[in-house]
């Protein structure tokens, strides 16, 4: 896990900078931020719009579910996901679009009535998987 992102009250924001300050956590100013720490490669940000909490580096998902969750949040959720988002896990319907649409309508508008097309129109159908007519 790269970064962690969570939105938290005024209260949790205050809490969670004392935290950091009892970790050794070193502040500084960053635009946009209540306040902004690092340790190591870890960084804490906390952003004034919402406010929401912003967790990088390296050492993240232990500084979570050691650290904030319990100290600040009071509840565990990272690795509980099937348990606090049961519907995440449920079968369902998804889509898997890689953009391959306009490469295909302009390989065919470029070989439209041409020997090309004629040629291409067996290779994109084994691409597509669609039977022929």
């Amino acid at each position: 896990m790269n970064s962690y992102t969570q939105p938290l009250t005024s209260e949790q924001a205050m809490k969670l900078r004392a935290l950091l300050d009892e970790l050794g956590f070193e502040f500084s100013p960053k635009q946009y931020t209540i306040f902004f720490a690092q340790k190591n490669k870890l960084s804490v940000a906390v952003y004034e719009k919402g406010p929401k909490v912003l967790v990088q580096g390296k050492g993240v998902e232990e500084f979570v579910q050691f650290e904030l969750e319990p100290k600040i949040f009071g509840e565990a959720k990272l690795g509980y996901e099937e348990v606090h988002l049961p519907k995440m896990f449920e079968p369902h319907f998804g889509v898997d679009e890689s953009g391959s649409a306009s490469f295909w309508t302009r390989a065919c508008k470029t070989a439209n009535g041409s020997a090309q097309m004629r040629a291409f129109v067996p290779l994109a159908r084994s691409f597509a998987k669609v039977p022929a007519v």
